[in-house]
């Protein structure tokens, strides 16, 4: 027995590979050097997007730009849109400007509800630009009007009316709200969220119009619900007198305290409260 063991230990000293694993090769580092930051060049990546476009087949090629053209009116950088479509589609939009450029995407998008908010989008900023006489202005909101009362919601005619009025066209806005449905509630719910939006800056001019047609509709009774979010579109359009009125209708004293607690969140009117006694008198309700 011990001439075996002292075999199998004279055997293991003269085969090392037996008696021990190699060691682990040390395994190359990963090379961790940045280089060097560089100015970004634009044309280098339009290259890239054209080289992607061209490997495209048509229709999936011009989803991939309708969908880009709507992200870059969203973001407001149309410019961007621009450039790939002077790269990749037709030379003739080099040299437009901001405002031609949002002319001619409202031609160029699909006449769909998809694209109905970035075709919105497109004509604000041509009207802001000064870009549509002012015949031409109305007509071009006309036409979207048109648009929203076939495949639009109400998320759109808020964006639309808002839009109109952000242009100076706020007797269009009323007349595009009473147009598109005939229920005072949706009237009640889309001139209320109007006033909140633009009240803080707004022309007293057209806050006036939006309270007007706030009251008209709820000449019979402010239902219960729209309590709050009225008294603060009144709010944000300076009319405090009228907002704490719809409040003190409350009958709950906890609730009433917390609603009058909600509008010092609400930023309000510049110009500070308008007298109610300038307003026009609220009418019957109309029953549109």
């Amino acid at each position: 027995m011990n001439r075996i063991l002292a075999f199998l230990g004279l055997f293991l000293m003269t085969v090392p590979a037996l008696a021990q694993p190699n060691p682990p090769r040390p395994q190359a580092r990963p090379n961790l050097e940045v280089a060097a930051p560089s100015v970004a060049d634009p044309a280098r990546l339009l290259d890239a997007i054209d080289a992607d476009i061209a490997a495209l087949d048509r229709a999936t090629a011009m989803d991939a730009l309708q969908t880009f053209a709507a992200e870059a009116l969203e973001s407001g950088r149309i410019d961007a849109f621009r450039a790939v479509i002077v790269k990749s589609v037709d030379g003739r939009w080099k040299g437009l400007d901001s405002a031609e450029t949002a002319l001619n995407m409202i031609s160029w998008l699909p006449d769909t509800a998809e694209f109905l908010g970035a075709r919105i989008r497109a004509a604000r900023i041509a009207i802001e630009a000064g870009a549509l006489s002012e015949m031409e202005a109305e007509r071009l909101w006309q036409g979207l009007r048109a648009r929203v009362e076939r495949v639009g919601t109400e998320d759109k005619l808020l964006m639309l009316a808002r839009a109109q009025i952000d242009t100076g066209y706020t007797d269009t806005a009323l007349q595009t709200v009473k147009r598109f449905h005939q229920s005072p509630r949706v009237h009640l719910q889309i001139f209320v969220a109007l006033l909140t939006e633009v009240g803080p800056h707004a022309d007293i001019q057209t806050r006036t119009a939006l309270v007007k047609e706030i009251r008209e509709i709820t000449a019979e009774g402010l239902p219960a619900h729209a309590r709050l979010s009225t008294a603060e579109a009144y709010w944000a359009g300076g009319f405090q007198t009228l907002a704490l009125d719809v409040l003190s209708d409350e009958p709950d004293p906890a609730r009433r305290v917390a609603l009058r607690m909600k509008l010092l969140e609400v930023g309000t009117a510049p110009a500070g409260e308008t007298s109610a006694a300038t307003l026009p008198a609220p009418g019957p309700e109309s029953g549109e």
